[in-house]
């Protein structure tokens, strides 16, 4: 049997409701963004440092922007926009 992801973290976009974000466990993590009421991947990419110790535990979007993604975990804070 083939390596199951896993999600571990997922949120909606706060301002329009029209995203889905998901986080997928390690070791290749991966965050995916999803036209949610089209069941279709808007975006998606892997999310891996090249150090063990930074990982990525929750997902969220912006109060304010959509576009702009927030990931968290220990030793772990980016910002990306999409």
């Amino acid at each position: 049997m083939g390596k199951q992801e896993e999600i571990i973290s997922m949120a909606f976009s706060k301002t329009n409701e029209k995203f889905l974000i998901t986080l997928t466990n390690e070791p290749d993590q991966t965050v995916t963004i999803w036209l949610w009421d089209k069941a279709k991947i808007y975006t998606y990419s892997p999310f891996s440092n090249n150090t063990s110790n930074v990982l990525g535990t929750h997902v969220s979007f912006s109060n304010e922007n959509d576009r702009t993604v927030l990931i968290t975990g220990p030793s772990t804070y980016k910002f990306f926009r999409i």
